[in-house]
């Protein structure tokens, strides 16, 4: 089967968001910024032992619990416990998607125990969403090898893939503010 995850309508409704971003005059990283600041400020009083309202509102939730936060904590008790938990990761393929070679990353369901991370499968990719699930793993793959390699013609190519960009003219001068705003973290674009 298939579930629906919290990025999907990015995808599937992508005008609406994009003109509810445009209107907000910030964009989601920029939300997300200014969420992780809040968080940050409210982990440094050793004294709070609550979780914080904003937690919720970081995402990755779907509206149930804390997200991120609860999965991770998850993860850990059923790998510190060996107790096995049946969980949505991403995790490598290994087999569970005969589509996708075994070391693709995919968001999959899991049994994690001590030391494990079992995918579990086969899982079919469901014809209407399959040409974007792998146009995306496709920019993924085109981006981890432009991050490698440092190559600019290489990172155009793979953020002109990512289907919400789609063509290099509008992906060339996204690479560039990218690039620039990022300097210290992508050496590899500056040598030469």
């Amino acid at each position: 089967g298939l579930l629906p995850m919290f990025y999907a309508r990015y995808f599937m409704h992508h005008d609406r968001y994009l003109a509810e971003q445009r209107a907000a005059g910030r964009v989601r990283a920029e939300v997300v910024v200014a969420l992780e600041a809040e968080l940050l400020r409210f982990y440094a009083d050793p004294s709070i032992n609550t979780v914080p309202v904003a937690l919720a509102r970081r995402g990755g939730n779907e509206g149930r619990g804390y997200g991120y936060a609860d999965l991770a904590v998850a993860v850990m008790v059923a790998m510190a416990a060996d107790n096995t938990a049946r969980l949505i990761l991403n995790t490598r393929s290994a087999g569970a998607v005969p589509e996708f070679d075994d070391d693709t990353v995919l968001e999959l369901p899991a049994r994690v125990g001590s030391g494990s991370v079992l995918p579990e499968g086969p899982v079919v990719v469901p014809e209407p969403v399959r040409d974007l699930v792998h146009a995306v793993k496709r920019h993924e793959q085109l981006t981890i090898a432009a991050a490698l390699s440092g190559d600019r013609a290489q990172a155009l190519l793979a953020l002109a893939s990512h289907p919400l960009v789609g063509e290099e003219a509008r992906a060339a001068p996204m690479l560039q503010e990218l690039l620039e705003a990022q300097r210290t973290w992508l050496p590899r674009f500056f040598c030469s």
